[in-house]
């Protein structure tokens, strides 16, 4: 295959979600200082939260897939769940993953198996002794990022033609690379997804606009059937605690704020959903301002307010979407979107037969 075909061939719109998992209070359990140096305890702490993390989406990600395969069979399994969660990187105290979507659908059980991770890695917290392990709780986000116009990804070191080929049949064709080793993803869904995790508390899962809007999206095609069996899937003691997947992952929203240094410059929808833990003041406290319950937002809602706010932001957003025809999203691709790539695409294959190139 000449370069031209492989980059034609990996260069097609792909559409992947990321998840950040961030430690609350390990700041101030790192600055705890002990004389004894033995007597340190972050160290096993951050450590334990790497791996458990890792081994409990990999654990609940196969359990749960292999679970709902005996009750609806592996197509539809393989609609709502597709490739698996991979680790992307560490940053300080935050683990994050990507995932790769063929349809709306897998967002259900991804966010599903995510959160009951969270669950998990909470009970890891609550096995210390010590009181400051104890208290230590976890923030999460969730957003999309669409690729290769808009975002990219970057290895750090030039690749000969060879090694470029299967760079790309591995990552566009299969989405099976390790990225942990020398490559980053970049862009401006990127950067907004970053901004919002700032913003995410043990409360509030903060997503982005794509997020909510292709769940609202979706909620229509999860039928009632699929919605109870992807709830066994989330741990009971997280965000609401009954209902099906659709109702235990309602849609909250909170106004609006400017993200500094994205979009503009203009104000950013905050959506979010409900990570709280349960029997907690955090949890007793949100039954005292909202005695009958908070209401979470109307799907039909979400999703004129994303198309509109699309609709005035695409200067700098592209409303997200599927190369995918059964994809409910798939009518969304902009207007320019192939033109934009067909250039692109042109332009990296000059860089490429120059012996030199970075993005894909």
């Amino acid at each position: 295959m000449s370069v031209q075909d492989a980059i034609e061939l990996a260069y097609k719109p792909r559409l992947k979600v990321f998840l950040s998992a961030d430690i609350v209070g390990s700041t101030a359990l790192k600055q705890n200082f002990k004389a004894d140096l033995t007597d340190v305890v972050w160290p096993e702490v951050i450590q334990g939260f790497y791996r458990n993390f890792i081994e409990q989406i990999e654990f609940r990600w196969n359990d749960g897939s292999a679970r709902f395969t005996e009750k609806n069979g592996e197509d539809d399994t393989q609609k709502f769940f597709g490739s698996y969660p991979k680790f992307w990187k560490t940053v300080g105290d935050e683990v994050l993953f990507w995932k790769a979507l063929d349809n709306e659908n897998q967002l259900w059980a991804t966010l599903a198996v995510w959160l009951s991770a969270v669950s998990s890695i909470r009970d890891f917290f609550s096995r210390f002794s010590e009181p400051e392990v104890r208290g230590l709780d976890i923030k999460s986000s969730v957003w999309i990022a669409g690729f290769p116009v808009r975002n990219r990804l970057f290895r750090s070191s030039a690749l000969s033609i060879d090694e470029f080929e299967e760079f790309l049949g591995l990552l566009y064709l299969s989405d099976d690379v390790d990225t942990s080793q020398s490559y980053d993803f970049v862009g401006p869904s990127i950067d907004i997804g970053f901004r919002l995790a700032s913003h995410s508390s043990q409360r509030k899962m903060y997503i982005d606009a794509a997020t909510a809007y292709l769940l609202a999206k979706s909620a229509s095609r999860v039928h009632d059937e699929h919605a109870e069996d992807l709830a066994e899937l989330l741990d009971g003691r997280i965000g609401i605690d009954e209902g099906d997947i659709k109702k235990r992952l309602s849609i909250f929203y909170s106004g609006s704020e400017v993200l500094k240094g994205v979009g503009g410059e203009k104000k950013y929808p905050k959506f979010w959903i409900n990570t709280c833990r349960h029997g907690t003041s955090e949890s007793m406290r949100e039954g005292l301002m909202f005695p009958n319950g908070r209401q979470p937002a109307e799907p039909k809602n979400i999703i004129a307010f994303c198309e509109k706010f699309y609709s005035e932001r695409a200067q700098f957003l592209v409303r997200p979407f599927i190369n995918n025809e059964d994809a409910l999203s798939y009518s969304s691709k902009p207007e320019k979107y192939d033109g934009e790539l067909s250039n692109m695409v042109h332009e990296i294959v000059e860089e490429v037969e120059g012996g030199s190139t970075l993005a894909f």
